[in-house]
């Protein structure tokens, strides 16, 4: 079991898309940042991004899969 710091628990208590977003920068760099290789992680993040779009500081730049063809694409 990984053991979370405080100051990493702060943060995805104020962001609750936080922890989606560090998911998909681990999986970026494990694949060589290929994309088609986090597809899971990414809609991960579209999704919670369609629930906390307005509380989430890391959605800011994520268009919503009605607005954009891959589901996940920056402004």
């Amino acid at each position: 079991m990984v053991k979370v710091s405080a100051m990493v628990k702060k943060r995805l208590e104020l962001d609750p898309c936080q922890k989606e977003a560090c998911e998909i920068q681990k999986c970026l760099q494990a694949h060589n940042y290929k994309e088609s290789a986090c597809k899971d992680v990414l809609e991960a993040m579209r999704k919670c991004c369609e629930n906390f779009r307005s509380d989430s500081k890391c959605c800011s730049g994520i268009h919503s899969k009605s607005n954009s063809q891959s589901g996940l694409l920056m402004k």
